[in-house]
């Protein structure tokens, strides 16, 4: 791994709910800059950040995962924060070393206590947060009920940068907003 000047550096939380799918997203992120030749799964218990006999036992991680990522000159080193209150401290303590969140939501559930939580310690904190949805290709996800449900309980600053196209069996991705 090449060395890194300061300002090349960025300390990302990746935050959400139990289940939510955070460890998937670490995943894909190794797996989109290159880092993994293939993604590892849950199921198959060879996630990167799932290390731990024991994590991968419960299928759920119990410790903050470090995942560096090299991305157009800079290193992302992304914490994977486990997603259960009882790992309070593991939030708090990613939290005081990061500059941003990705705040992870499964399409099917929508917001969570966990989520709302999580939430407002961001904005407590001042820390820029992205929502990620993921599960978008699940049965009865309805986009526009999500988005009502994020603006109710999250505050009416919360805007879609990409749209799905397709649901369920026939979700085929995104349209980005932003750069059309």
């Amino acid at each position: 791994m090449r060395v890194y000047q300061t300002n090349q550096i960025r300390n990302i939380a990746i935050l959400g709910h139990l289940g939510s799918g955070k460890t998937t997203l670490s995943e894909a992120l190794l797996y989109t800059s290159g880092a993994l030749p293939v993604k590892g799964t849950i199921e198959s218990k060879n996630t990167v950040s799932d290390y731990m006999d024991e994590e991968r036992e419960k299928q759920g991680s119990l410790s903050t995962s470090l995942i560096p990522v090299e991305w157009q000159n800079h290193k992302l080193n992304f914490l994977d924060v486990p997603g259960t209150e009882e790992f309070d401290n593991e939030l708090k303590q990613s939290l005081s070393v990061v500059k941003g969140a990705v705040l992870v939501i499964d399409a099917s559930r929508g917001v969570e206590v966990g989520t709302e939580r999580v939430w407002q310690l961001l904005r407590k904190r001042n820390i820029p947060t992205l929502i990620f949805i993921s599960k978008m290709d699940k049965e009865n996800v309805k986009f526009e009920e999500l988005l009502q449900d994020l603006t109710n309980k999250l505050g009416k600053n919360v805007l879609p940068f990409l749209l799905p196209i397709g649901k369920e069996d026939n979700f085929e991705g995104y349209v980005d907003c932003v750069g059309m």
